[in-house]
Parts: C-alpha cells; structure tokens; sequence
C-alpha cells in the first residue's frame, strides 16, 4: 500500500519539474505505480489541490523538529535549524519559487503560517540562549534570509552565492547571529526546539 509520505513526495517533485497546472492526477498515480485515472490516489486525499495544502501542513509539522545535535553553540543550532527547515521538503520549496504566485494558495496565508513564525521563533530563541544586543530583530532576520537564498541559488543555478563556500558562509551567519551581548552561552541539548509559537489558521484559496 503507498503512503501518504510517499504520496506528498511524488507529487511534489512532479509538480516542481512540470507545473502544477502540467501534471494531471493520472500521471501522479502513474509515477506511484497505480493505475492511471483508476482513482486509487483519493484514497489519500479529495483533490489536486488537497495534496497541495497537505504537502504545506506536513512543512508546518516538520518546522517543529529541528534536526538532532548536538551543535556547538545556539547560533549554530539555529542555522541548522532554518537549512533543515528547506531540506526537509526541497520539491515544495522548488514549487513556491517556481510558480507561486499561480498556486492555488494563499500566499498571505502561507506566510503567516510559516516564515513569519520562522523568524519570530529564532529571535525569541536567540535572545533567551544567547542574549539581547542592539538590532538583534534585524540581524537575525537577515541571517535567516542569507540562509534562505543560500539554497534558492543551489535551487536556481546549482551553485552557491557567487560560488561561496557553503560551510563558510553559514559560518558567518552564525557570527551574525551570535553578536549580542556578551553573556555567556547557555548549552545546547542535543535537540534543540525553537520556543512554540500560537499557529495561524489554515484557509483555503478560494476558486474562480
């Protein structure tokens, strides 16, 4: 019997190579190795644009379990945290860069939902395992959105920001978002969850 997991995956890489609008049901339940337009892929979800929503809601879970340490310091956690975050579902990733303003999702919601939370989580992390200092908002902000764009341009060019070296510049990242007070570091549990934040409500785009 196909998982759900398994389900999400393939449809997910098959909408990032050919499109949202370019990939049928059939040619889903083909790569899953059931019998096109048979309908054995509504057994997991009621629509194309279900499995779509159901692809985000399992990102929105996989963001509250941060990969396992230990790290060596909170900055480090963090990094590892936000590439984790993207790594964990690079399809999906690939599908929001690629078409996302055609999607039917709501991207003002998606937002709230997921990279909203992201930031203020890290900054809230941050500030209670590092320590507060001047633009601490700012900089972390910053540091996640290098991160971010660290994997939009492998995504996008297969390479690095100008063929940087990737455990170099997460390094820096890391620099960056240590730079707050001077008190010392609290030590890192060897998982590491950033601190829960209230969860938006899940609405549907409407359809014309």
């Amino acid at each position: 019997m196909v998982k759900r997991d398994r389900v999400l995956d393939v449809a997910l890489r098959l909408f990032a190579e050919h499109g949202y609008a370019g990939t049928t049901i059939a040619k889903i339940e083909a790569a899953l190795g059931l019998s096109p337009g048979a309908g054995g892929l509504f057994r997991h979800v009621t629509s194309k644009q279900d499995l779509l929503e159901s692809a985000v809601d399992r990102a929105l879970t996989r963001r509250h379990h941060p990969p396992p340490g230990p790290f060596a310091s909170p900055a480090q956690a963090l990094a590892r945290s936000v590439l984790h975050l993207v790594d964990a579902d690079p399809a999906l990733w690939r599908l929001l860069l690629r078409e996302g303003r055609v999607l039917p999702l709501d991207l003002d919601a998606l937002y709230a939902r997921l990279i909203q939370p992201a930031f203020d989580q890290a900054v809230a992390f941050i500030k209670v395992s590092v320590g507060d200092g001047a633009d601490l908002e700012t900089r972390v902000v910053v540091g996640i959105s290098a991160l971010l764009y660290l994997r939009v341009s492998q995504f996008m060019y297969g390479r690095t920001p100008a063929n940087v070296n990737e455990t170099a510049f997460v390094a820096i990242v890391e620099r960056l978002f240590s730079e707050t007070s001077h008190a010392p570091s609290r030590p890192v549990p060897r998982k590491t969850h950033l601190p829960p934040t209230r969860p938006a409500s899940r609405r549907r785009a409407r359809r014309p």
